[in-house]
């Protein structure tokens, strides 16, 4: 069985303003430490990399926190 999902208008607004979000600050950071050799600029996409797999699941679990605590209250 193949389940497949879309985004709403309004969710892939969101994960366009995430997506943008992400590269204005990754692009700032990076430019404040400028000039960085190629190698650097690897080693920094890796950190960043690194950053959103450990933070992007802890924000999710954040939301599914306040949803749960909003579904208690209307209960």
């Amino acid at each position: 069985m193949e389940v497949a999902l879309e985004l709403t208008r309004k969710g892939q607004i969101a994960f366009q303003n995430h997506e943008w979000i992400h590269t204005e600050m990754y692009e700032q950071i990076a430019s404040r430490i400028d000039p960085l050799k190629e190698k650097e600029l690897e080693v920094l996409d890796r950190v960043f990399s690194a950053m959103e797999f450990v933070y992007d699941p802890w924000i999710r679990e954040l939301s599914d926190d306040t949803k749960e605590k909003q579904k208690e209250r209307l209960s």
